[in-house]
Order: structure tokens, then C-alpha cells, then sequence
């Protein structure tokens, strides 16, 4: 629909790819590539691969990011509240 592609353009849908990123201290709500664009190191989670998709949810104050690696089985998580960032947590799937 013309409404539909209007949304699209304008990028409005909260939770539409918004391309490529090159930092994981990116807290605009979305989902990004990351593939070997990263210029942040200290940001990356620990023993990932910088190869993957980062999905942000963000209210402004508070924000969730998941990012899973495209070879590895497992994902990860951290959390955001002001300028405090939660570590990278591993999730492997066992852990319900």
C-alpha cells in the first residue's frame, strides 16, 4: 500500500533493518548488520563473532539489545538504563 511504502521510506517502523552499523553502543531501535564493520572492540560481547545481526529495543531510557553471530549456535543480551550498560550475558538456549 502507498501508506505502507510511506512507513517504509520513512523508516517509522520501530523494528525495520536499518542497515549496517559500525559500533554495538547503538541504542536506536531497529535491527542492523554488523558484519566486520565494527570499530568498537570494547562494546563487542566477549568471544563473538563480530559477524552478525544486532536487534535494539529502546523507550529511551531503557533498552534491550540481542545479538546473535551468524556461526555460532548462541546469542547475547545486555541492558540499558541511562548511561548504565549492563555486561554482555550468553545465552546458549538452556536457560528457561
Amino acid at each position: 500500500s502507498e501508506l505502507g511504502g510511506l512507513f517504509s521510506s520513512l523508516q517509522l517502523f520501530p523494528f525495520m533493518y536499518k542497515g549496517d552499523t559500525s559500533t554495538f553502543d547503538n541504542w536506536s531501535s531497529g535491527f542492523y548488520s554488523t558484519a566486520i564493520n565494527i570499530t568498537d572492540g570494547e562494546e563487542e560481547p566477549s568471544g563473538a563473532d563480530p559477524n552478525g545481526t544486532l536487534l535494539v529495543f529502546n523507550s529511551g531510557y531503557h533498552g534491550l539489545q540481542v545479538y546473535k553471530t551468524f556461526n555460532l549456535p548462541d546469542f547475547y543480551i545486555r541492558t540499558k538504563g541511562g548511561s548504565f550498560r549492563s555486561p554482555w550475558y550468553k545465552f546458549t538456549g538452556v536457560q528457561i
